[in-house]
């Protein structure tokens, strides 16, 4: 699958490189997985963090190394430890020189995955917690392990069973809320959010995000985006492309088009109510919209998916797209 990368500066001073990586998820069942001999992580700490559109599940298989967040915050890690970073939370991960780490992910998104489901609500909460939470060492949860190695096996598998991923990756979430739950009694006091310092570019957008990911279907104006961060609308405008090296208005009509991919495989209402449920308010610009995006009609997207032979490009080749390689380690010869 192509990708790109898009980078830009965080501010003076962390001087740190953002990466938004979007990754369009089937529609059938909304998880990726990376794995493999090949993601073997560099021991050279990146000056570059990324952030995605979905939950991020990790699993260290050998070494140990570093995990750090936009926030300045470093957690050192080792084989067997689990990772469950929610979207939009800046990080990176780099080895220790003498024990280079071995890593498999697995990318979701829980309101889809389970969409009659409180687990949604769980994980909400869960994902207000500080960034250090989202490591889980393996002595601290020690079903978290299993839990992860078993989904990584069945997703690896030709013929998965997604009733039986499904159903690790629930109970794994149980057990995360849980641990940090505990966690957070003991230990912490509350909690602002979870992202970094609010001079930067992502946090001052991040609750746009958020809200354009839980009011997609209805009427949003720039203007209305702009008001939720407490900016003028220039300056507005100016933040957001600055991190997303997107409009605002082509953010949200992506999501739209990603919910209505979805509503177009699981469901059967008509091409007119799918593109009201996605939030357009005019066929046409639906219309519009996705053959832009999708390089193909609503229906024959539908058609094509039914029967198992989509020949158009994902939104993962849109102006940003997903990051599928491992990073090449700077110090290596070629």
């Amino acid at each position: 699958m192509l990708f790109h990368r898009r980078n830009i500066l965080l501010s003076r001073n962390h001087k740190k490189v953002v990466e938004y990586r979007n990754y369009f998820l089937p529609n059938n069942f909304p998880v990726l997985l990376l794995s493999g001999p090949k993601w073997i992580i560099s021991p050279v700490p990146s000056g570059t963090l990324h952030f995605h559109n979905c939950v991020e599940l990790g699993y260290c298989h050998e070494g140990s190394g570093t995990l750090e967040f936009g926030n300045g915050k470093s957690i050192h890690f080792s084989a067997g430890d689990v990772t469950c970073i929610p979207r939009n939370i800046p990080h990176t991960t780099y080895s220790d020189r003498d024990a280079l780490s071995r890593w498999s992910w697995i990318f979701l998104q829980p309101e889809r995955l389970f969409p009659t489901s409180t687990l949604y609500a769980i994980t909400a909460t869960l994902f207000r917690h500080p960034p250090e939470k989202y490591l889980i060492p393996k002595g601290d949860v020690p079903r978290a392990p299993f839990l992860m190695e078993a989904g990584i096996e069945e997703l690896s598998t030709p013929e998965s069973n997604h009733h039986l991923v499904k159903s690790y990756l629930y109970t794994l979430f149980l057990e995360v809320a849980r641990y940090c739950s505990v966690k957070l009694e003991k230990n912490d006091p509350p909690n602002t959010g979870g992202y970094w310092q609010p001079e930067t570019g992502i946090s001052r957008i991040a609750p746009v995000l958020d809200y354009i990911e839980e009011n997609y279907m209805n009427p949003i104006s720039v203007e209305e985006l702009a008001q939720i961060c407490h900016l003028s609308l220039t300056h507005f405008r100016r933040t957001f492309e600055s991190v997303m090296h997107i409009s605002p208005l082509y953010y949200l009509n992506s999501v739209r088009i990603e919910k209505a991919c979805d509503f177009l495989v699981n469901t059967d209402a008509n091409i007119l109510a799918i593109a009201q449920m996605a939030g357009f308010s005019t066929p046409s610009n639906f219309h519009r919209q996705f053959g832009r995006m999708m390089r193909i009609t609503p229906s024959e997207y539908r058609r094509s998916m039914r029967e198992g032979k989509l020949t158009a490009d994902p939104p993962n080749n849109m102006e940003y797209n997903g990051w599928l390689e491992p990073e090449a380690d700077p110090g290596q010869e070629t």
